[in-house]
């Protein structure tokens, strides 16, 4: 493997990694390939930007050029793992983040890796003893601390979760996935006004825009801030017009203001959007019954529709469940599903 050039390469990845323009990074890294074509690393770099642009296919073919000149390249591994992990290649992305750690068995990127993998293939435990192993070996390893966060969060270990956010942003203050992630473990300990905090630094930061004012959207409501909420609802509509889970929020939010014909067309566009979302369906549902339309039973169906959607994903004590129903309670029957 030729590494004359190595840090032309080094600087050719950093500095063409911000431009703008798709077509004259691509040809940048082309043209520097045809001078120097034996760099594995160079053609890994040229892998991850293809990755990152979403040309798989072409990317997946680079990384095997990269691992043919260096089949000892453990980075090239180890990024091929995570592109076949987010084309759902599974098993195959496991492969390559285990042949990467038979190469560097020390290495926290392949422990990462490998704990994508798993999680892919829904071996929640192992991920996660995977990551942990990542910053056992190193401390500093900020997508490992991340993940884990990720994993404790999803699993409602929301102390664990704020731990290891914590982690990652002593690494990393601006950090915005971190941010984000904090934010909507506050929210799910209804801590709101810790919450706001960080919803608020991360729209400072930037990214994942919609997602983060629908979680601050959230938090004003939880604050009693109804009208504040009902405006960032609206700004993240205006982004993402389509997003059934903002409409759903904002419905919520209409229903605590008490205005219950503006929720009712709230839950209904959710549900126009998402025909399989139960919370749109049980929304709609609570407002049916407070708005005492129809009588009791188009509550009532709109509830079914929402519990036949969530009874079968959840782990449910029956008996409680179907007696609740019999006596006509969907909305404690809607509670016993999560």
């Amino acid at each position: 493997m030729s590494q004359d050039n190595q840090p032309l390469w080094d600087d050719v990845h950093e500095a063409l990694s911000v431009h703008e323009q798709e077509a004259e990074t691509l040809e940048a890294f082309e043209q520097a390939l045809a001078r120097d074509p034996n760099n594995a690393r160079a053609w890994t770099n040229y892998a991850d930007m293809l990755s990152n642009l979403e040309h798989d296919e072409e990317a997946l073919a680079a990384y095997r050029r990269a691992i043919a000149l260096d089949p000892r390249f453990a980075t090239a591994w180890v990024n091929m793992s995570c592109a076949l992990t987010r084309l759902q290649r599974k098993a195959e992305a496991l492969q390559a983040a285990e042949q990467a750690l038979a190469i560097a068995p020390n290495s926290a990127p392949a422990w990462n890796a490998k704990g994508v993998a798993l999680l892919s293939m829904q071996r929640r435990r192992e991920a996660l003893l995977a990551w942990r192993r990542a910053v056992a070996l190193d401390p500093e390893y900020i997508a490992a601390w991340y993940n884990i966060s990720e994993a404790y969060r999803w699993a409602h270990h929301h102390e664990q979760a704020l731990s290891a956010y914590g982690r990652a942003l002593a690494l990393d203050p601006h950090f915005a996935p971190a941010l984000l992630g904090q934010g909507e473990t506050l929210n799910a300990l209804k801590r709101f006004p810790e919450a706001l905090q960080a919803f608020d630094r991360a729209l400072q930061i930037g990214g994942q825009l919609a997602r983060t004012l629908q979680d601050k959207g959230i938090a004003l409501q939880g604050l009693g801030r109804i009208d504040e909420a009902l405006d960032v609802f609206d700004r993240t509509l205006a982004l993402e017009n389509t997003d059934p889970l903002s409409w759903i929020s904002k419905g919520s939010a209409l229903l605590q203001a008490g205005r219950d014909v503006e929720a009712l067309a709230a839950y209904e566009r959710a549900i126009e959007i998402a025909p399989g979302n139960s919370y749109a369906w049980q929304g709609k549902a609570e407002t049916l019954q407070r708005m005492g339309r129809g009588g009791e039973k188009e509550a009532f169906d709109a509830g079914l529709r929402a519990l036949a959607l969530r009874v079968a994903q959840s782990k449910i004590p029956l008996k409680a469940f179907f007696a609740r129903l019999i006596h006509h309670d969907v909305s404690d029957a809607m509670h016993l599903t999560g």
